[in-house]
């Protein structure tokens, strides 16, 4: 759904594209180096970003302190889950 901006694969509008395109963008006016959006984590604008540097800057994921792990890259159609 959020790589399909709200449209679930069977066609099905689950969500409005803004709504989920919020969840992924950057607050305004929080430090630079912040990566935090509203429902993700996004790269760090420096280098070691959390999920590697294959993935490009449009996406998103989240890093669990229990050792899960999901990322998902807009460009690539690609989500990655890590269960550790």
């Amino acid at each position: 759904i959020h790589l399909n901006k709200g449209v679930h694969r069977n066609g099905t509008r689950i969500y409005q594209s803004k709504t989920v395109e919020q969840f992924y963008t950057r607050e305004d006016g929080l430090p630079y180096n912040n990566r935090r959006a509203l429902g993700w984590d996004t790269l760090p604008i420096q280098a070691n970003p959390p999920c590697g540097k294959l993935f490009s800057l449009n996406s998103f994921g989240h890093t669990g302190y229990t050792g899960t792990m999901m990322w998902a890259d807009r460009d690539k159609g690609l989500i990655v889950v890590l269960l550790t």
